[in-house]
C-alpha cells in the first residue's frame, strides 16, 4: 500500500524556534544537529529537515501519528547526497520492511517536503 505526506514550514518560524531553549534538541538528533553546523544555511537545513519528518509522520497515517516524537524521525545525508531515513525503534516498526522516498525544496521562506512510503 502507498502512503505519502506533505509539509511546508516557514523557514524564519524554525528559526525562531531554534532559538528557544531546548527546541533543537527535542526536534532533531545529534546527528543531524552535527549535519547542519557545516551547512552554508542551516536555518533552511532544519526547516526542511522539520518539513521532512512531518511529512513522514504523515504518511504513516493518523492511526500511527499519536505518541511519535520528532526525534525519533531522523533524516540524514547519505553517501550520494540524498536523504535517507532512519527510525527510532517506536517507529521502525510501522515501516515493516517497507521504503521510503524523500524530496524537500526551499524557496524565499518557505521549505516543502514529500515522503512517499512504499
Amino acid at each position: 500500500m502507498l502512503s505519502s505526506g506533505i509539509d511546508v514550514v516557514s523557514i524564519k518560524r524554525i528559526e525562531r524556534a531554534s532559538m528557544r531553549p531546548g527546541f533543537l534538541e527535542r526536534v532533531y538528533s545529534s546527528d543531524e544537529l552535527r549535519e547542519c553546523s557545516g551547512e552554508k544555511r542551516p536555518e533552511r537545513y532544519l526547516a526542511c529537515r522539520f518539513a521532512l519528518k512531518e511529512a513522514v509522520i504523515k504518511a504513516l497515517g493518523a492511526e500511527r501519528r499519536a505518541g511519535v516524537r520528532m526525534r525519533e524521525v531522523e533524516v540524514l545525508k547519505g553517501p550520494d547526497g540524498a536523504d535517507v531515513l532512519r527510525l527510532g525503534p517506536g517507529v521502525q516498526k510501522f515501516l515493516k520492511g517497507r521504503r521510503a522516498f524523500l524530496s524537500s525544496t526551499s524557496a524565499g521562506d518557505l521549505a516543502l517536503a514529500v515522503a512517499i512510503i512504499d
